[in-house]
């Protein structure tokens, strides 16, 4: 008898863990915006609730003050996901100090979690461009753009 409630527990124990372990998994994306940047970050669960974990984005289109250029950078902090959409405003530095550039993002997940699209929009008098010809920083705004992922 006593056997039996032990394998019984053995089992309830492994049957509860399975689905803590599946819900530690994070799902990776991969996509692009026009002309050629690039979008990766992972769906998992941050905090007991869903989340878009390491956003991150390189060649990203800029229109400048002194000519187009691109930014590469990360979001640095996960983002909740409500009824398969999240959104977020990224300003750095962070206040108090003065605004330097603002990121917008927006997305869905489609309802089987194959794909996402969203827009992202970066601007502001300092920001962080690739081209440091005129400097390491300029003022910019992207415009809002339309990216596109796919579960990799």
């Amino acid at each position: 008898m006593r056997a039996r409630i032990g394998i019984c527990l053995g089992a309830i124990a492994i049957a509860g863990a399975i689905p803590a372990l599946a819900g530690g998994t994070t799902t990776s994306y991969r996509g692009a915006f026009d002309p050629s940047g690039k979008v990766t970050f992972g769906f998992g669960n941050h905090n007991h609730k869903h989340a878009v974990i390491g956003f991150a984005f390189t060649d990203f289109p800029l229109h400048c003050k002194h000519g187009r250029n691109t930014e590469t950078g990360n979001l640095g902090y996960p983002v909740t996901i409500k009824e398969r959409k999240f959104h977020t405003t990224a300003v750095f530095p962070a206040p108090p100090d003065t605004a330097q550039s603002t990121l917008h993002l927006t997305g869905e997940l489609s309802r089987d979690h194959a794909r996402a699209h969203g827009t992202m929009r970066v601007f502001g008098p300092h920001v962080a461009v690739e081209d440091t010809t005129h400097g390491p920083k300029d003022h910019c705004d992207s415009g809002t753009i339309d990216w596109v992922a796919h579960r990799s």
